[in-house]
């Protein structure tokens, strides 16, 4: 299993080595392991967690709807596309081809930028929070 030291998981996102350090103190993210001298070892799954963390904070700061409904629409879709994803990716790929289902994410993925930044240039109603 890979480890990545804190520098190197500051550079594969958007955050600076003090932050990702904040969220571990806030309880955002577990605290990583520690190597023999203390340094931060961060695996692969502690870094898939802290993009979900910091994609969910995304969705709840853009948001026009309140805080309290945003969460549970997000999960719910969350967690259907999750539950649905596997089934229809493997029926789409056993109909058509091995290499259709990546397509249909790639378009799926390609829409849902569009759709984002299209949104990104409209006016935003008042958040109530």
């Amino acid at each position: 299993m890979d480890r990545f030291k804190i520098d190197d998981v500051a550079k594969a996102t958007i955050l600076t080595k003090r932050m990702i350090c904040y969220y571990e103190e806030i309880g955002l993210i577990k605290p990583p392991a520690r190597s023999e001298g203390g340094t931060r070892l961060y695996t692969a799954d502690d870094i898939e967690q802290l993009n979900n963390t910091l994609f969910t904070s995304y969705v709840m700061e853009t948001s026009p709807y309140e805080r309290g409904v945003t969460p549970g629409m997000y999960n719910f879709v969350r967690w259907m596309g999750a539950a649905i994803a596997p089934v229809l990716s493997g029926v789409i790929g056993h109909a058509v081809s091995a290499k259709a289902p990546f397509m249909v994410a790639m378009a799926l993925a390609l829409v849902a930028f569009l759709f984002l930044v299209w949104h990104k240039h409209e006016p935003s109603a008042t958040k109530t929070v």
